[in-house]
């Protein structure tokens, strides 16, 4: 099968590019000429050089191709709302456009549970409401599935959405590069004592759900979250995170309750004293780490036959040590 990956220099990506030819497929790459493609030189991958902006290099980039697995999005914590509705959304539009216009087999969208809003829930499922959010990645992904559907249901594009929950993993410099760099200098505080319930999905395990998502039959138009299916703790997750890197797990616990206010204070001072900066989204930090959420992937596994092969210390082990390699921490003292 030949397979076009946007989004190969990222996280989920990049693990997917290698699964994909370790099946022994044909793969294609997008890439930008400034992206970092280092990892992927020494591989049989095809690179071709666009931008989602550019509708002329995607239809170059999709022809001949039979599935193409869309991970590539702008993701931050904050920026300006041109760039990511520029990229999450008109780029997106661009890809689904190109690829109806070459008969490809399948479009798998890699989206976000972000999609259900930031808050406390028991249940989660595919059929939850989308909630508004603050967050412009959020928001322009719930944008984005949008058109995918619309896509689906209006002109016949064979999609499949993926939703994932926190990823973390080798090639993460989002959530395990922030948390192992404050690990490392002890100034990882507890919101809540760390009781806050969080589901977390290890980049490979993603890689296998997308894989499934476009070579399994009979599951056009379907929508599947994706976790490693066990509920963690901040505090379970980052204690794990402290012994690998062989430092202090963090006991320092504030209230949620006494935070949150702060950082409603500090958003708003930021936007007034630096209005020319990108507000970092401190509420929903604080949200993030203190709600307690559950989501179900009974359908992924029913359907897709998903189930997540790295546990959750060895993809904590694995992470560690491309942090090291990285240098993103310091390497650890015998």
């Amino acid at each position: 099968m030949k397979a076009l990956v946007t989004g190969a220099t990222g996280l989920v990506g990049s693990h997917l590019a290698e699964k994909l030819i370790e099946r022994g497929d044909q793969v294609r790459t997008l890439v930008r000429k400034t992206s970092d493609t280092s990892h992927l030189a020494e591989k049989p991958i095809e690179l071709v050089y666009g931008d989602l902006r550019d509708y002329e290099s995607l239809k170059k980039a999709v022809s001949g191709v039979e599935v193409v697995y869309h991970c590539a999005a702008l993701v931050m914590e904050s920026g300006a709302w041109k760039d990511f509705y520029q990229i999450n959304v008109l780029g997106t539009k661009n890809l689904l456009e190109a690829c109806l216009s070459a008969n490809i087999q399948r479009f798998v969208d890699v989206s976000t549970v972000g999609v259900y809003g930031v808050r406390s829930h028991e249940r989660v499922t595919e059929e939850s409401p989308f909630l508004p959010s603050p967050s412009y990645y959020t928001q322009t992904k719930i944008e984005a599935e949008r058109l995918v559907d619309e896509y689906y249901r209006e002109k016949g594009l064979p999609v499949v959405i993926i939703r994932p929950t926190l990823i973390y993993g080798p090639r993460d410099r989002n959530l395990s590069a922030r948390v192992g760099r404050l690990l490392a200098r002890s100034r990882m505080v507890l919101l809540n004592g760390g009781r806050g319930r969080a589901f977390f999905t290890y980049g490979g395990n993603v890689a296998d759900a997308v894989i499934l998502a476009g070579t399994r039959n009979n599951i056009i138009g379907r929508s599947y979250i994706i976790s490693d299916d066990r509920v963690n703790t901040w505090k379970e997750f980052l204690d794990l995170m402290a012994e690998e890197m062989g430092v202090d797990k963090p006991g320092f616990s504030v209230p949620a309750s006494l935070v949150y206010p702060l950082a409603t204070v500090a958003e708003y001072g930021l936007k007034i004293l630096l209005p020319w900066r990108p507000t970092p989204p401190l509420r929903t930090g604080v949200k993030l780490l203190s709600i307690n959420r559950n989501f179900d992937i009974s359908r992924a596994k029913n359907e897709l036959g998903y189930v997540p092969r790295v546990s959750l210390q060895d993809g904590i082990t694995s992470t560690v040590h491309w942090l090291r390699d990285c240098g993103i921490i310091g390497k650890s003292v015998e």
